[in-house]
């Protein structure tokens, strides 16, 4: 449980990082627009480097080069192209049609998802107040996200985005899930896989097709893009987190507790930038994060209970 709710406040810490950064992109509209997918390319590509820098201390780069080639190992390159730059870019460009309030709130519900596919392909089934509470998490991350401004429209190719984004999303968490089953893979070995063919995606694939390379000196000439190699290192042990609390919780309970970053931004926020909440912001944010224990929660009250056992 432990692994899971760190990894949501750290990549809520992150998430702060990077508005700061996009926070400072001023009126270059194309800047403003590539940012998003400009920072995750550099955000992957930084902690892909942090990762191997430490999968080399802790001597691992040999393991990590015997799994390379394994089944396990190409199912989680999957995961990656899925949850890393599919994923990311359909979220940007569901931005670009709907706004981000929108985007946000439709996005969020890919633990719901992502809960609902474990319980079918993996037999990781959620007890019946562990579904409510994940309902209970999603309905406090949309008073998170819901946007306040008037004016809105749904567009259906924005709808679509967020489409694909969600099932990206969830379909990357349980891919994951199924690659690290009966240890084929580690979570660390997993993360470090994931970030490199994230990072070599966008590199040689996404950012040529939006003819983006150009605006990366723009982006990190900011003052504030010092922030990325700090967010690339909190990004990169949340993500150890999150795939280790996916390996021990499965799909669905590593999701609930890692979109606690919702909350854990909000608070951030506050602490660094000033950011006053509403009450009801709050409010939701408790409940998120208390919801997200429960989700868990079969696996605080029950004792006696063996790994293999956890995920059934």
């Amino acid at each position: 449980m432990i692994p899971g709710l760190l990894s949501g406040l750290l990549w809520g810490l992150d998430t702060v990082m990077i508005g700061v950064v996009l926070a400072k992109l001023g009126n270059d509209f194309l800047l403003a627009f590539l940012a998003p997918i400009l920072s995750s390319f550099i955000h992957d590509a930084m902690s892909a480097v942090w990762l191997w820098v430490i999968t080399f201390l802790r001597r691992g780069i040999k393991p990590l080069f015997k799994v390379w080639h394994s089944k396990a190992a190409v199912e989680v390159m999957v995961a990656a192209l899925l949850g890393g730059p599919i994923g990311m870019t359909c979220y940007v460009l569901s931005i670009r049609d709907l706004g981000s309030g929108l985007t946000a709130l439709f996005s969020a519900f890919f633990p719901a998802l992502g809960a609902a596919m474990g319980h079918f392909f993996l037999k990781q089934r959620l007890k019946f107040y562990q579904w409510l509470s994940l309902l209970v998490c999603l309905g406090a991350v949309a008073v998170l996200s819901v946007p306040t401004s008037g004016g809105l429209k749904i567009t259906a190719t924005g709808l679509l985005w967020a489409i694909i984004c969600v099932v990206s999303w969830a379909a990357e968490s349980v891919i994951c899930a199924h690659a690290m089953q009966n240890d084929a893979v580690s979570a660390e070995q997993a993360i470090v896989i994931r970030q490199t063919v994230s990072a070599l995606t966008y590199a040689i694939i996404i950012l040529p097709w939006l003819n983006a390379w150009k605006m990366i000196p723009p982006l990190l000439s900011l003052p504030s893009s010092g922030f990325l190699p700090l967010a690339a290192i909190c990004g990169a042990f949340s993500f150890i987190l999150y795939y280790r609390a996916i390996h021990q919780l499965g799909a669905g309970r590593g999701m609930a507790l890692n979109i606690t970053y919702c909350a854990w931004a909000m608070i951030f926020a506050a602490i660094f930038l000033h950011e006053k909440p509403a009450l009801y912001q709050l409010a939701a944010a408790v409940v998120l994060i208390i919801a997200s224990l429960v989700t868990a929660g079969a696996f605080i009250f029950r004792r006696g209970v063996s790994p293999s056992d956890k995920l059934k």
